[in-house]
């Protein structure tokens, strides 16, 4: 299972509530007073608030169902990156993996969950990991087993030099 760190979690239900409820709050007042202007700030304080909370159960929903229904496919690891982002200076690692589709000749590129460990000390670029997607949506609609990451880890065999 990835962890988020706690202060991150903490921050993320904070900013989300900081937006959302008053965002609800001002719409309502909005629509009691008839007036154009709080509407717009509530639906911007809304979107704020509710769009994340929204990506991140979907997310799960989507990791959920895949699980249970998803196509599993192994794919060729091409990096193992710092993410773009950086959330409260919680920097995460992000693995992309490739994987050739022989029906539709096409290549996919997927990308891993966070992660709060460097993989790479694990991972060489000639590595397989497993993902489950939907063979009809599988641009948006996979999960990235990394949970297997440190099991590949624990049971590659250690050369000693």
């Amino acid at each position: 299972m990835i962890k988020i760190p706690f202060g991150i979690q903490i921050a993320f239900i904070f900013i989300c509530l900081f937006f959302g409820i008053p965002g609800i709050l001002l719409l309502i007042l909005a629509f009691m007073i008839h007036h154009p202007i709080p509407i717009l700030f509530g639906l911007i304080m809304c979107a704020c608030g509710w769009i994340p909370l929204y990506i991140v159960i979907r997310k799960k929903i989507v990791k959920g169902q895949m699980l249970q229904t998803g196509t599993i496919v192994e794919t060729h690891v091409v990096s193992v990156n710092l993410a773009y982002y950086n959330l409260f200076g919680w920097r995460p690692y992000i693995i992309t993996t490739q994987w050739h589709d022989p029906i539709t000749n096409l290549i996919y590129h997927f990308k891993s969950p966070a992660l709060n460990y460097d993989p790479r000390v694990i991972l060489t670029e000639n590595m397989t990991l497993p993902v489950y997607l939907d063979p009809q949506n599988p641009k948006s609609r996979y999960y990235m087993a990394v949970e297997k990451v440190p099991e590949i880890y624990l049971y590659t065999p250690k050369i000693d030099t």
